[in-house]
C-alpha cells in the first residue's frame, strides 16, 4: 500500500499549495513511510526520491525548497510502503521516469514476470516500474497515442492493482487513471486556479482544511477512468471498459458440492487479506491482525508510530467467498476467519427444518489447517 498526491495548474498562492503538497505527503504517511519522492514540471523537470517518511523528507531535501523560487504548474509526490525492492536502494524507489515522462503507483503488479518474454525489462526490483516500461513499449506500438497506451497498459495488468499518476513534461499534461484497485481522487479549486488529487478523499480533505482551502466536491476516479488534465485545468475523461480487475473474483462454485455433482456454477464474491509478512491470505481484516499477533507477534515489533495495516494487504474478492460449498463440513463458511470459521454455522440447500451443523476446533492450529485446505481447493477450481 503507497500512497499519491500532486496538483496541476498555475497556482495563485504559490508558497500556499507547496505547503498544501507537502501537507498532502505528510497525510499520505497512513499509506507509506519507507520512501518519499517528487517529480515536478516548470522550465524544467525536477525530481529527488530518497529512502525517508515525509515527515524527514520534506524536512532535509533541500531541492523541494528550491521550487519556491520556481513553482512547477504540475508537481506529483509519491509515499511508499515496499512490498517488493528494498527501499534503501533509492533507484527502487517512486517516481520512476525517462526524459519525457515521471511515474507514480500504488498497488501491486502480479505475474510481472511474463512480460520478460515482451522484450520488457527493468532495472530496479520494484514491480511498479513494470507498468510505466510495459507503457512506454506499447506508446511506440501505439505511435505516441497516451490514452491508447495506457488503455493497453490497464488491460494488460488487469490482474494488478493500479492508481497511477503519470506526469508528460513536453506538454505539461497530468494524467491519472486506475482500475478496480486502489483508489485517486481530485478536486477543482477555481479560486486558486489549480485541480489538486490524492490516494483519499481524507488525505486530500485533512490536508486540504489545514490551508483553509475549499472540500466540496471531491471527485473519485471510478474503475477504468483516465483522465488527462493541462495546465490551464482542461479535463478529459475516457473510460476502459471491460476491465475484470484485481478484485474480481476468479473462482466460481459448483452449486450443490464442491465434489461436482452439479455441473451448473455460481460466482461468489467476498473480501479477503493478505499479510505482506508471509503472504498467507485470510477471510477477514480480523484474522489477519489476529495472525499477524499470534504468529509473527507483530505487536511487540511495532514502532510507537506504525500501523498494524502496514502489514497487511487488502485483496478484496481474490480469494474468499462469502459462501463456500462443501459436501460434508462446510457449506457455508460466513463473514470468515480463523475466529468465525471456529463458530461457523454450515446451512443445507434443502428447505427443512434440520439443525445446521456446527463444526468446532480444539486448537488454532486445527483451524489452521482447514482453513489452507479450504484456500487450495479454492484456486484449484476452474473459472
Amino acid at each position: 500500500m503507497c500512497g499519491i498526491y500532486g496538483y496541476i495548474g498555475k497556482p495563485t498562492n504559490s508558497e500556499k499549495i507547496l505547503d498544501c503538497f507537502i501537507d498532502m505527503g505528510i497525510e499520505t504517511e497512513s499509506r507509506g513511510t519507507h520512501a518519499t519522492g517528487y517529480y515536478g514540471v516548470n522550465d524544467q523537470v525536477r525530481m529527488h526520491k530518497a529512502p525517508l517518511r515525509a515527515t524527514e523528507f520534506y524536512l532535509e531535501c533541500r531541492d523541494f525548497y528550491e521550487l519556491y523560487e520556481n513553482v512547477p504548474t504540475v508537481l506529483i509526490g509519491h509515499n511508499r510502503w515496499a512490498s517488493c525492492g528494498d527501499p534503501k536502494i533509492n533507484k527502487n524507489n517512486h517516481p520512476f521516469m525517462n526524459e519525457r515522462f515521471g511515474f507514480i503507483h500504488n498497488g501491486c503488479v502480479k505475474g510481472w514476470t511474463n512480460f520478460k518474454s515482451l522484450g520488457i525489462t527493468i532495472n530496479t526490483e520494484c514491480d511498479s516500474e513494470w507498468i510505466f516500461n510495459y507503457f512506454l513499449k506499447t506508446l511506440e506500438l501505439h505511435h505516441g497515442n497516451i490514452i491508447s497506451a495506457i488503455k493497453k497498459t490497464l488491460n494488460v495488468f488487469d490482474d494488478s492493482t493500479l492508481a497511477c499518476a503519470m506526469v508528460d513534461s513536453k506538454t505539461k499534461k497530468l494524467y491519472l487513471f486506475r482500475n478496480i484497485g486502489n483508489p485517486i481522487c481530485y478536486i477543482v479549486n477555481k479560486e486558486q486556479n489549480l485541480i489538486m488529487f490524492a490516494s483519499t478523499p481524507h488525505i486530500l480533505e485533512d490536508a486540504l482544511k489545514l490551508h483553509n482551502l475549499p472540500t466540496e466536491h471531491i471527485v473519485d476516479l471510478e474503475k477504468g477512468d483516465i483522465v488527462c488534465i493541462d495546465e490551464d485545468l482542461n479535463i478529459e475523461k475516457e473510460t476502459c471498459a471491460h476491465l475484470r480487475g484485481a478484485r474480481t473474483s476468479y473462482l466460481t462454485t459448483v452449486k450443490n458440492s464442491w465434489y461436482g455433482r452439479s455441473a451448473s456454477k455460481k460466482k461468489i464474491t467476498g473480501t479477503g487479506y493478505k499479510c505482506l509478512k508471509c503472504g498467507k491470505k485470510y477471510i477477514s481484516q480480523e484474522c489477519v491482525e489476529d495472525h499477524l499477533e499470534d504468529v509473527h507477534n507483530i505487536m511487540d515489533l511495532l514502532d510507537e508510530d506504525e500501523d498494524i495495516t502496514d502489514y497487511w494487504e487488502d485483496i478484496t474478492q481474490s480469494v474468499f467467498p462469502k459462501l463456500v460449498n462443501r459436501k460434508a463440513d462446510f457449506k457455508a463458511v460466513k463473514n470468515g476467519g480463523f475466529r468465525v470459521i471456529k463458530k461457523a454455522q454450515v446451512e443445507t440447500e434443502k428447505k427443512t427444518n434440520d439443525k445446521p451443523f456446527v463444526k468446532t476446533y480444539a486448537s488454532f492450529e486445527e483451524m489452521q489447517k482447514d482453513t489452507d485446505q479450504i484456500v487450495k481447493l479454492l484456486e484449484e477450481m476452474p473459472v
